[in-house]
C-alpha cells in the first residue's frame, strides 16, 4: 500500500510526462475535439432556436442567443482550416480550446443571468460538468478557467437577479463547480494512466525479453533512422559492431538451455554500461548482439571498445563451466559513405566471419576506401596483428 503523498507524487509525475511526451498527440486530439464540440454547439443552438418557441411560446431570442451561433461557427471554421494546413502546434491548439471554452462560458453566463431576473439559471451548472471533458488541458488551466467562470457568474448573478433566485443559482453553480473539479482530475488521471500504460507496452514491444535491450526490429528501426541523411546531405559516420559467443552451442549442450539464457541475460545487462547513451545496443537473435556506435571514432578508441567487450564477457562465470567465455566481433566502419543499413550490416557481418575464420576470440575491423577496396584489421583481445 502506498501512502496518499506517494500516490499524489506518482500521479503528478504521470501527468507531467503525459503532457511532455505526448504533446503532438494531445494537440491532434484537442483539434478534433474542438471541431466536434464547436460543430455540436452549432447544431444544438439551431435545434434550440427551432424547438424553444414551440415549447415556450412567449420565448424571445436575445442578442446573446443570436451571437452565440456565429461565434461557435467561427471557431469550428478556424479549427477546420487549421487542420487543413496540417499544423499541430500544441500551444496554438491549446489557445483555440481555451478560447472556445471562454466563448461558450461567456454566452451561457449571459443567457443564464440576463434572460429574466425572476427565473433560475438552467445552463451554467451543466456546463461546469461538461467543460473538463471537452479538451485535454493541464489541471491548473482547467481549474483556473472554472474558477474565473464561477467568479464572473456569481458577480453578475448578484448584481442582476433577485436575492432568492441569486442564492439558488449560486448554490447550484457551486455544486456544479465542485463536481467539475473532481471530473477534471479524474479524466486527466485516466488519460495520463492510459498513456503511461501504452508507453510501457510500447517499450516492452521494443525490448528483448531475455536480455532487456532492444530487440532486432527496434534496433534496425533506430539504426536506419540514424543512417538516413538529412536534407543537408551531411554524412553520418558510425560503426556497426556484431559479435556472438564462441562455441555457444557447447554451453547449451553441457549446461542446458537455462544456463545459455542466463548467459545472454548477463551480457544484455552489461553491454549498455560499456557504451554512451547515444549509441544503440540490441540483441539480433540467438547469441548475436549488435551495437551502432554513433559518430566518428579513432581506431584506438574502437580497439578499446572491442577489448572492453572481450573483458566483460570473459569475466562472466557460469557454474559448471571451467573454460572462459569468449566472443568474436566484427566491426563495419562507415565514414558516412555507407548510406544504407543493409550495406553497413553486410560489412560488419563479413568482418565477423573473418574474425571467426581466423581463430575466434578476436575482433576484425572492416571498412572501405573511396575506391571501395576493403581494408581489414584483425586484432586479438590483448594486441593487434
Amino acid at each position: 500500500m502506498i501512502s496518499l503523498k506517494q500516490y499524489v507524487k506518482i500521479d503528478n509525475r504521470k501527468k507531467k510526462q503525459y503532457f511532455r511526451t505526448a504533446s503532438l498527440e494531445i494537440a491532434q486530439q484537442n483539434l478534433r475535439l474542438l471541431q466536434l464540440s464547436s460543430l455540436s454547439t452549432v447544431a444544438f443552438l439551431l435545434l434550440f432556436f427551432l424547438l424553444t418557441p414551440l415549447i415556450i411560446p412567449e420565448w424571445e431570442m436575445t442578442p446573446q442567443h443570436f451571437w452565440f451561433l456565429p461565434a461557435s461557427l467561427s471557431l469550428f471554421l478556424i479549427s477546420f482550416l487549421y487542420q487543413k494546413l496540417n499544423r499541430g502546434s500544441f500551444r496554438f491548439v491549446t489557445f483555440l480550446c481555451i478560447l472556445f471554452e471562454v466563448v461558450v462560458a461567456f454566452f451561457i453566463i449571459l443567457i443564464d443571468v440576463y434572460t429574466s431576473r425572476e427565473a433560475p439559471g438552467s445552463f451554467f451548472a451543466p456546463l461546469c460538468l461538461a467543460l473538463p471533458a471537452m479538451f485535454i488541458l493541464p489541471l491548473h488551466l482547467s481549474y483556473l478557467l472554472i474558477f474565473c467562470f464561477e467568479a464572473l457568474y456569481i458577480a453578475l448573478t448578484l448584481s442582476y437577479k433577485t436575492s432568492f433566485i441569486a442564492q439558488y443559482d449560486i448554490f447550484t453553480s457551486i455544486v456544479g463547480i465542485s463536481f467539475s473539479f473532481v471530473i477534471a482530475h479524474t479524466i486527466l488521471h485516466l488519460r495520463a494512466g492510459d498513456f503511461d500504460l501504452r508507453l510501457k507496452y510500447q517499450q516492452l514491444s521494443r525490448r528483448d525479453a531475455l536480455s532487456d535491450i532492444l530487440n532486432k526490429k527496434a534496433f534496425e528501426d533506430s539504426a536506419k533512422a540514424y543512417l538516413q541523411r538529412d536534407i543537408s546531405g551531411c554524412p553520418r559516420p558510425c560503426t556497426l559492431l556484431i559479435f556472438d559467443i564462441d562455441n555457444f552451442k557447447v554451453v547449451n549442450d553441457n549446461l542446458g538451455h537455462y544456463a545459455g539464457d542466463q548467459l545472454l541475460s548477463l551480457i544484455g545487462n552489461r553491454l549498455p554500461e560499456l557504451f554512451r547513451s547515444t549509441d544503440i545496443v540490441g540483441r539480433f537473435g540467438g547469441d548475436e548482439f549488435v551495437i551502432l556506435l554513433i559518430g566518428p571514432l579513432t581506431r584506438d578508441t574502437l580497439e578499446e571498445k572491442c577489448r572492453s567487450i572481450h573483458r566483460q564477457i570473459s569475466e562472466i562465470k557460469l557454474p559448471g563451466l571451467d573454460t572462459h567465455i569468449t566472443c568474436s566481433i566484427g566491426c563495419g566502419i562507415s565514414d558516412g559513405s555507407v548510406e544504407s543499413y543493409d550495406e553497413l550490416f553486410r560489412l560488419a557481418d563479413r568482418a565477423l566471419y573473418t574474425a571467426k575464420e581466423t581463430g575466434k576470440n578476436r575482433h576484425c575491423m572492416l571498412d572501405t576506401d573511396s575506391a571501395q577496396r576493403y581494408k581489414v584489421r584483425i586484432s586479438s583481445p590483448r594486441g593487434s596483428s
